[in-house]
């Protein structure tokens, strides 16, 4: 699996900064992630995209999922997270404030979300959750 990885972080992160996370992620997956559980990934920097909608339309992701690396989150409480888009591509977020916040460092969300999108990349079709236009509703 290809993970194209996407800095969002306006400058927080720099790319050679997130070019030497990758690295070591990469690193990790070939050394400790793979021998055990047989499931070989790589992750590849591929720019910086502020619209999602505009860069799946134009095709520009060339990896079988995308790992976004943002600033700022919209959500409560997550470091990271992963879902699929509406068109079915796996994809992840790492959010760099919030890990900071939590006391974590942002790479290690970014293999955490990694880890996690090459195991289970389609974890959302299959695990319970509440509905996004009523959440007290419960869909998988």
């Amino acid at each position: 699996m290809i993970i194209s990885v996407i800095n969002q972080t306006n400058g927080e992160v720099s790319d050679a900064e997130l070019l030497a996370a990758i690295r070591a992620v990469n690193r990790q997956i070939a050394e400790d992630f793979v021998p055990y559980w047989n499931m070989p990934g790589t992750l590849r920097l591929e720019g910086t995209m502020l619209d999602e909608q505009r860069a799946n339309a134009a095709g520009i992701f060339h990896g079988d999922a995308v790992l976004y690396v943002s600033s700022a989150t919209a959500h409560d409480d997550p470091e990271g997270f992963h879902d699929r888009n509406l068109r079915g591509v796996p994809y992840g977020v790492v959010y760099t404030e919030m890990s900071k916040q939590m006391g974590d460092p942002w790479s290690s969300t970014l293999s955490h979300e990694a880890l996690e999108l090459i195991a289970d990349p389609q974890a959302n079709n299959y695990v319970m959750g509440p509905a996004l236009h009523d959440p007290r509703k419960k869909v998988f």
